[in-house]
Parts: structure tokens; sequence; C-alpha cells
């Protein structure tokens, strides 16, 4: 028997509504009328097994009427509503649902829409600011949420007094009204799941949705009953056949594009499937599609990026044999839109808006249908209106879109600008964004062109200039003469302006520098540029235009030969090669300072750096060409060994799994060591980068100890200096005295700790394998475009400093050195968005996708690895632990904030243009003193733990800390604060001479960035097992307004805020 579909209509073009049905109603329906249909398989999973729990519908109006049994019998703002219908609309306050996405939370949100008690969804992911701001907003009446969110809302925030009022009960798992046995507490014969009062499906409190507060906080967004509906209608399937039996859908049940798969389940019977967590890994999806035998999936691009990252064997068949695949939510990289629909698999480009709803249709996609997955088609049951927008390139026509949403009055302008596919111009689009002016290299590094431009364009030569560069290994520069010069006359005006590029260069960091006259495209004077309507450069467009120009250019470079070349002798490869290097680099390192076996990133190479060492490798060698060397050769093959082995054949091309490379590599496996024993007194600290900031303040928490004897500071060599005068010079720029006593405890060598024995000469090495008690290693090269391959001098370290402590167990059998790595937040940056929380625990991270995609980040990760593998292997032997560090600022003590990092930045150019951001959320600063203090506490801790995090437990208002600084650089009121992105742009239009007091500006990519989210609660580490450990964590608290001054004052002092 087919599945019924229930008889729901939309008005559609502005008709009015033909029916009062609402999703509860659909609820009734198919319980009556479909009953043994399946509505949702709910993946579960029981210990290492995945198991599916099929729901029909009969069972989910009978969980639904148990939901709304337990309801009304505990959580009184239910109650409220069931025993007072004639509640006025405009003080109908909503419940809200807090939880994470399954199928438990659809039979929530039914339950209350069935009882009409306006439900405010709220998205698992907000943190504790927005969420307090949308229950404020709305009035909340009561709040259900899910044990792990629970603490979200109970931690400290800034908001008004309400949202710490209103009600908090904690949700039941979705089993418990599954459960048969559980009867449903309803009156005496009731069947039906709904009771909404029909003179008001119109009315736009049904469910409250909210904004992303990707510019402010999370805005609510109110809609009606037949809203929901719209969702159910959004399909356009021709035949009965073409709907698949069971679609999979990665997407959250709390957002608007997750609302589409439960509802058409409803509407046409296309059977849910859920996984066990919405943020589920691409191996798990593609597993579960092929467990359950799905026929379509929903998801989002990360997701489809991620799968396609799989060997072909696990995913080519199973997606190729979906009758669609829909992404929505974002763009689609073209890179991986190509690799699926070369293996047949026919992507569906989904759109809509939170406001609005689904705007295009869920259908198969059919081979000779012509459509293109790069276009969403729209449907043709909304009220839409198409306008056309005015702009200078005819050629490329823009649109703007509004929306008539199913049961509002008004309607709403969506904001993308959309283009249309030429082949069907009228109802397939997609939506365009802002032009950025950002490029990003190949390499990750980031280029601001303006600087490079402004200066090239004040020449007399020249009319217009354009950095060009996106997703290449270096940038190149589009030029307009301001008068005409003939094609012939191209290299000698070239010539003539490149002077003023050298200059240009000078000025910018070396990466983002035009390397060489070949990398210069001029073109006439009289060529259109595309510009904006205000006049900027449209920079989108411009790529477009002149695609084949560009293209051109990179031809050019990679073809150029430089004649003054000689070949390199194959039998003194690694002599040529340093001579290479020392002599057509601008190469800073004198050649007897180096070695065959440095790593030429340790040693200051950039990117632009080893583009050039290819080119010259390429024209030096002649087996070698373009087409046959990588393009990252020298990322790959970073020292003259490596170089010179991948030149003769040797490995070239990287590990599919490097990070597992080197973790196979350098984590210990085995455990085998002997040493004689010796005597010591007192604690013997081995401490890597003490130069640094938090290692400066390490070493005089351990110094002023008097339970340590002696500190080993092995830091990277300064010329000019001693080793002790070094570490002096770095305490003494920090404001941190030692009394005499305290210094004579510290001992200091320059040495590469990455060489065998810590580069230390045999007597000092071997004094070190009879006393050291204790081993931090906090040194690290802050690079983040440097590959993972370039780190291996410090896997090396750390596999030396391993193999120390078990050499002074192996002396001291009764004695267990402690080792203790300093980590990074950078190795869980990407676990909010893997896994959907934004609590990162205290645990070993096992999926190596956590950690953020650069080689500082997956670097960091390896050496946790072979701390971990330390602990396992030898924990006889030694204590092996590490801690991720978060934000840390200036010192409690000094009131010192070095005035190089961003945020001082922020605060000098805010202070030029007379206004702060008005950032929100709440931040964690933690003194790097306090930090210091917390370090050691950990380090000498019985903990068994392996893995602590450090960052300030304690979290506050941005907004608090933003008045004080606002008082003291002269900006007070509401004026002297602007929206984020306003503030952004009024720093971007600071003329570029003015770049010296409006330091903000170098760092536009890092602002415009992840520089909102992640510093207003995006990720949050749990601190609970450093708290254990340490005292001086446990008592931290909020940076207080007085340090805050202290710290403005210290940068006035300075010469930074003058």
């Amino acid at each position: 028997m087919p599945f019924a579909r229930p008889p729901v209509r939309l008005p559609s073009k502005g008709e009015p509504p033909s029916n009062d049905w609402t999703l509860p109603d659909i609820v009734d329906f198919n319980a009556e009328h479909n009953p043994d249909f399946v509505f949702c398989h709910q993946a579960r999973k029981h210990g290492t097994e995945t198991k599916m729990l099929a729901i029909t519908h009969m069972a989910l109006r009978n969980a639904v009427l148990r939901c709304q049994s337990w309801l009304m019998s505990n959580v009184s703002g239910v109650r409220d509503f069931v025993d007072d219908q004639s509640t006025s609309p405009g003080n109908r306050r909503p419940v809200a649902l807090f939880m994470e996405s399954d199928v438990g939370l659809w039979i929530h949100i039914l339950a209350l829409l069935g009882l009409d008690v306006p439900v405010l969804l709220l998205s698992a992911r907000l943190g504790t600011a927005p969420a307090k701001h949308l229950l404020e907003k709305t009035n909340a009446k009561a709040v259900l949420v899910s044990p792990r969110l629970r603490s979200t809302l109970k931690d400290g925030s800034e908001m008004p007094q309400h949202a710490d009022t209103v009600p908090v009960y904690e949700r039941q798992a979705c089993e418990t009204f599954l459960d048969d046995s559980q009867a449903p507490r309803t009156g005496k014969g009731r069947q039906s799941v709904c009771f909404v009062d029909r003179s008001r499906t119109a009315s736009t409190d049904a469910i409250i949705l909210h904004s992303s507060g990707t510019t402010g906080m999370p805005k609510p967004i109110y809609h009606p009953h037949p809203y929901l509906l719209g969702f159910a209608a959004a399909h356009s399937f021709e035949e009965v056949d073409d709907i698949p039996n069971l679609n999979c859908s990665t997407l959250p049940l709390y957002h608007g594009f997750g609302l589409v798969a439960p509802c058409l389940s409803m509407s046409i019977g296309m059977t849910l499937c859920l996984p066990v967590s919405n943020v589920a890994s691409a191996f798990t999806v593609v597993q579960l599609l092929e467990h359950a035998g799905a026929q379509s999936l929903m998801t989002v691009p990360s997701v489809l990026e991620d799968i396609t990252l799989l060997p072909e064997h696990a995913w080519v068949s199973i997606l190729g044999q979906l009758k669609f695949v829909a992404f929505g939510g974002g763009p689609l990289k073209e890179a991986v839109g190509q690799a699926v629909t070369a293996k047949n698999v026919r992507l569906l480009n989904h759109y809509g808006a939170t406001e609005v709803g689904a705007l295009a249709p869920i259908f198969s996609p059919k081979p000779g249908q012509g459509y293109d997955y790069h276009y969403f088609r729209l449907r043709q049951d909304f009220n839409l209106e198409i306008r056309d927008v005015e702009v200078e390139t005819p050629d490329r026509p823009l649109y703007k879109l509004t929306a008539h949403p199913f049961g509002w009055n008004a309607a709403f302008e969506i904001q993308d600008n959309l283009i249309s596919n030429p082949h069907h111009p009228t109802t397939d689009f997609n939506a365009i964004g802002r032009n950025d002016d950002l490029i990003v290299l190949s390499s990750g590094e980031k280029v601001l062109p303006n600087l490079m431009e402004n200066f090239i364009t004040e020449s007399k030569l020249v009319k217009v200039a354009i950095v060009f560069g996106q997703n290449q290994f270096q940038v190149g520069l589009l030029i307009q003469p301001s008068s005409g010069v003939l094609p012939h006359e191209r290299d000698a005006f070239r010539d003539a302006i490149w002077p003023i590029v050298e200059r240009a260069n000078e000025m910018i960091d070396h990466h983002a520098r035009i390397s060489s006259k070949k990398a210069i495209a001029v073109v006439s004077s009289d060529t259109v540029i595309p510009r904006t309507d205000k006049g900027s450069i449209a920079r989108k467009e411009v790529n477009s235009a002149f695609e084949q120009v560009f293209a051109q250019v990179y031809k050019d470079l990679e073809d150029d030969e430089d004649v003054s070349i000689t070949p390199l002798n194959l039998h003194a490869l690694d002599e040529d090669l340093k001579q290479l290097v020392q002599s057509r680099l601008a190469w800073k390192v004198p050649a007897e300072e180096w070695s065959f076996d440095d790593d030429l990133f340790d040693l200051g190479m950039d990117s632009l750096q080893a583009l050039q060492l290819r080119r010259l490798i390429i024209q030096s060698v002649p087996h070698l060409n373009v087409d046959n060397t990588q393009r990252d050769l020298v990322y790959q093959n970073p020292s003259i060994r490596a170089l010179t082995a991948a030149i003769k054949g040797g490995q070239t091309t990287p590990p599919e799994d490097p990070i597992g490379q080197f973790c196979q590599q350098y984590v210990p496996t085995t455990s085998t060591i002997a040493v004689n024993p010796p005597k010591r007194n007192g604690l013997v600290i081995v401490l890597t980068g003490g130069t640094g900031s938090l290692g400066a303040h390490v070493l005089a928490q351990l110094a002023n100890m008097p339970s340590v004897e002696k500190i080993v500071c092995l830091n990277r060599g300064k010329s000019g200096s001693t080793p002790l005068e070094q570490q002096f010079e770095a305490l003494r720029n920090r404001n941190i005295t030692l009394p005499e006593s305290a210094w004579s405890k510290v001992e200091s060598f320059q040495t590469d700790t990455a060489k065998p024995y810590l580069g230390l000469p045999g007597l000092i090495y071997a004094e070190l394998q009879l006393a050291t008690t204790h081993i931090i290693h906090n040194a690290w090269p802050m690079d983040f475009n440097r590959r993972i391959t370039s780190f291996e001098g410090q896997f090396r370290t750390v596999d030396n400093l391993i193999n120390l402590a078990r050499t002074c167990h192996a002396g001291r059998p009764f004695s267990k050195p402690t080792v203790l790595f300093i980590s990074s937040i950078a190795v869980v940056g990407q676990y909010p968005k893997l896994t959907g929380e934004r609590i990162v625990p205290e645990t070993v991270m096992t999926d190596t996708r956590c950690a953020d995609d650069f080689g500082y980040a997956k670097a960091k990760l390896v050496c946790e690895r072979m701390i971990e593998g330390a602990a396992q292997v030898f924990g006889d032997e030694m204590e092996a632990r590490y801690v991720r560090v978060g934000q840390l600022t200036g010192a409690e003590k000094t009131g010192l904030w070095n005035a190089t990092e961003h945020f001082p930045a922020l605060v000098k150019s805010s202070k030029l243009i007379g206004a702060l951001p008005n950032l929100k959320g709440t931040l964690s600063w933690l003194p790097v003193d306090h930090a210091a203090a917390a370090t050691v506490d950990i380090l000498l801790s019985s903990s068994p733990q392996t893995v602590f995090h450090l960052e300030n437990p304690i979290r506050q208002s941005w907004q608090d800390v933003l008045q004080v600084i606002g008082s003291e650089i002269g900006l007070n009121g509401s004026e002297a604060f602007l929206p984020y992105s306003t503030w952004i742009s009024s720093i971007l239009a600071v003329p570029d001479d003015k770049i010296d007091v409006n330091p903000a500006k170098k760092l536009a990519a890092f602002f415009e960035g992840d520089f909102e989210h992640m510093s207003g609660g995006g990720i949050v580490l749990d601190t609970a097992e450093a708290r254990r450990a340490s005292k001086s964590l446990r008592c931290q608290r909020a940076v207080g307004d007085e340090l805050v001054r202290r710290y403005v004052q210290g940068w006035r002092k300075g010469g930074f805020l003058s």
C-alpha cells in the first residue's frame, strides 16, 4: 500500500489559507492512515556497534502523546498554557528547547506545537551569552535542556537578570517516550496530539528560530504554523519512484535546512535516517549510508568535502547509487563538486533562509534534464519576486529575491545577490557573496593588497594597480598605464616601474612581494577595469575578466629562465644547493652557521623564497622541469639533505598520513635503557624556551622556589650575547627581577636541542642525566605557514627529552622524572566544528582533524601523541603530560602586555578612529604570570592525568572590559562603540600613510577572519583537571578593571599609545 499523503495545500501567489493544518495534524493523520510506515531510523551507539532505532508514524504519535503528558505533569510553563487558553497572543511566552539534535528533539517540538505552546528552538552550538540573550529577548517561560548543555546555562554571564530566573528542566531521552510499556497519561480515549487554537494558526509565535549571530547577538525570528508546513511541501518529485525510500540527513533539527528532512518524511513518506550525532565524521556518514541502505543524503559542503578525502573505494560506489546528495548552508568548493560529479554522484543545490524557509525544492536530478548543481532551482509554489540589480557589467546581471513566506503578511528581501543560469535564467540561480579584498595564497599565507596597490598607483606612470594571486603560490601585479603603451613597449614599461615596485616590496611582508618583472601584467590604458558602484575595484570580476592574462603570468614565471644559473653538480649536490640558497635568495644566515641537515624554514625561509628555490633547482638540474617537479618540493623536503635525495630520485611525495608517519617514527613503543646511578638533592629542572613570555615567567617562578636547586635553560643561540646574558635580557625586557640567590640557580646554554644529546657537550649532558627531575618543553617556532614536515626538529627534541627523562630514571630507579610539553589550543581548534560541542574536554584527541589545518597545529598534535606514547610505554619510568594553552595576556605583577600582539593593536587603532568595536560574548584572559604559576603547579602535581588545559576558567564580558579601556583612552558613551563590521571598515578606510598609528590594519586578515568568533567563546577549554592540579588556577579570578587600566597605561608609558 503506498504512503497516503496528508491533504495539505499551501496558499500561493497571495491566496488566503485554504485550511488550518499544522504539523501536529499531520502526526495524527499519519498515525491513522500510515501507521506502519517508518517515520525515522535513529542511529544509536551500543558499545562499539551502531544499531538503528525504527520509529513508525504510529510510534511517533504515541511518543508525542507521552511527551505531552510528561510536559504537562512536570513543566510549569506548559501547565500554564493548558490551564489558561485565553492568554492573548502578545503575552504568549515560549518554552525553549536547548538540546542536541536527534529524534527526541523532534518529538519535543511536535509535543509543544500540539499543545499550542510557542517553541523557542535554540541551537546546541550557542554559548552562554547568546543563549541567555535569546531567553531574555523572547521572555521565555521555561527551558528544557539536555544534561550536556545544562552547564552552558549555568555559566556566569553578563546577561540581564531574567535569563537567570527562567526555570530549567532536564529533557527526557527519546527512548522514554518510545517505550510502549509507558502508556501516556492522557484524557480518556484521547488519540490526537493537536490542541491548536484554530483561530490563531496564523499568529507568528508557533515556533521561534534565531539568526546565527555572526554580526552580533542572535536575533529571534518568529513564525506561524504555515511556515513549518512550507518545509513539508519543499519538493518537486515528478514520480513516486523518484522519492528515496530512506533519506539520511546530517543536518541539525534546530536549523532551517534541518527541518526539511523530517517534514518531508511526514508529508510524502521519504523516511528519515539520523546519525548518532549530527556532527558525524565523513567515515561514519558513509558507513551509515551503507548500513541503513539509504537512497539519498542531505548534508553541508564541509561533510561532502571530507567524504572526498576518504579513499575512493570507501565512498564512490555508495554515493554513486544515491538518487541525490543535497547540500546547502554554504558554497561547495569547485574541486569537491568536480570530484563527486566525475563519479556520477547526483548533486542537488539547496537554498533557503531562516526568515523565509526552504526556497529550493528537493527532487531527484536526472541525466539529460539540464540541471547544473552550481545553481539552485526556485520553488514554484512560493510567492517570489525577482528584480534586477543595477550593475556596471551588463554581461553579468545580478538579481535580488523577495519572498512572501507562508503565513506572513509582509515580504522579506533576501540579502544575497544572485546570478542566473544562462540556460535556465528564470528558475535556476546561485548566490554570490560580497567582494573580499583578502588574497589567500595556496600556501595559506594571506595578503592584503591595498598597501602595494595604493603605493604603486601614486606613480604618474600608473593609472590602476591590482594585486592578484588567489590560491596561487605567489602574487602578481596587474598594471594599467596612465597613458598609451604599445605591446612592444611593455617590457620597457616594466623596467620603468620596477624601482617603484621594489620600494613597495620593502614595505610589506616578504611572501606578499612581487618577485620579478615577469610577475607584472600590463594592459592597455583603455581596458575596462570592473568596478563596483562605489568606484572600488570589483576584485572577483577582475579575476574572471583577466583569468587568461593571469594564467599567462604564472606560465611565464614557471618558464622563466635565469641565464646566469649554471647547472648543479649532481656529484656534489649538497654543496651546490647550499651555495644556491646562500647566493640567490637574499639569505641572511651565514654559511658557517647552518648545515645540510638544518630545516630551511627553521632558518627563516618563507613561501616566496621556497618558490624561488624550486625554480632555481628546475633551471639548474637537467632532468627536472615544471611538469615533473611538485610545487611544494621545498616544503616536502625542507633541508638540503632532503632536497638532494629528492632530486636524485628519493622520496619526493608526502605520505598520505603525515601525522601518522611521524607518530610511528617518534611515538615510543618499547622500553630499554640503562645508566649508572647518581646522587642529587633538590629539584633540577630543564627548561626550553625560557626567553619567551611564558618561559621567562616560568623561570622566575621556579628560581624563587626553595625546593628548586637548579634550572637549566636550553635556548637557541643569539649572536652577540652569552647564554646567560640572553636569558637575563629576556627577563629584564619583561620587568622581571630575580635576587642574586635565584640567579645562582640558573644555568643557560645556547644549543640546538634537535641534535643528539640535545646538542650539548658530552659532560654537560652526562650531568643532566644524573640530576634532572623535571623537564618543561616550551620552545616552539611561531610560524603558521610551515608544513608539518618542517617541524621534524621539534619531534627530535621531544624524543631527546623523553630519552633524557628515561636515563635519569635508570640512574635513580626510585624517581620518575616528569616531562611537561606546552601544547596549544590550535590542536583542538576544529573540535567544535567536528563534534558540535563548544567545550573541549581534557582528553586525548583521537581524531587528527580536530587540529587546525596548518603545520604548527599538526606538529603540536604529533608531540602530544609522543607524550601519550611515553606515558603508556614508559609509565614506570617517567611522568609524561602536556598542557594546551589558551589566550594569555600581560603579567599582572608588572602590568606589561607586549604591544606587538593583536589586542594592543586593536586598542591603538580604535583610539585613532575614535571608536572601539562593540564585541559581544565573553572572553577568557589569563595573565602570563598566573599561567606560569599554573604551569609549575601542573609540572609538580602528583595527578595521574596526561592532558591538561590552561585558560582562565572565569569568563568575563567583552563589553565590561571595553568600557574600562574606552574610559582610559577617552572613548566614552554609546557613540564610542561601533558594530564590529563597521569598526573594521573604519580601520581599513584609514589611509595607508598612517599605518604606523593604525596597526590593526596590518592585521586586517586576522580581524576579518576568526577573531570575533574565537575570542567570544566559540571554543572553550575545559579546565577541570588543571584546576584539580593547580591551586593557582583554582584561585583564578577575572582580569580586574584595575589591571586592564594598567595594561593601557603601560602601552601609553612605552610610547605605543602616545
